[in-house]
């Protein structure tokens, strides 16, 4: 996704990025590092890429404000996603009412298999 590209193809690639993570929440968190020093002492020997999420999360987020109209679509519905999910890595002005609550609280998106599990007697 680059400015190079046409309103269409960023708008496609946005909406698909958004498809990407809105089945895999948690490839929007960065892996601790505890976790990697464990998976090469285990010998996998596997490369990890490193990605900066928050950037990329924010540079899509700035597309909401884009001239074509679909790519502004796009990043707008992007936006609305993020502020769901995992709202700290959108900055203050893109978090809204609810996303700066929720960022307080520390809301983070659950794990693969993990669930909310509500405590005490309703």
């Amino acid at each position: 996704i680059t400015e190079r590209c046409s309103g269409e193809q960023i708008a496609v690639g946005i909406n698909a990025c958004r498809a990407i993570c809105a089945r895999t929440p948690s490839s929007l968190v960065a892996e601790d590092s505890n976790t990697l020093n464990e998976d090469e002492s285990s010998g996998r020997g596997a490369s990890s890429i490193s990605v900066d999420v928050e950037a990329f999360a924010r540079d899509l987020a700035g597309y909401s404000k884009h001239r074509d109209r679909s790519v502004a679509v796009a990043g707008r519905s992007w936006t609305n996603f993020i502020r769901e999910v995992h709202p700290s890595l959108l900055q203050g002005k893109d978090r809204g009412t609810t996303g700066s609550a929720l960022h307080r609280a520390g809301e983070k998106p659950l794990r693969y298999g993990e669930q909310r599990v509500q405590s005490g007697v309703a």
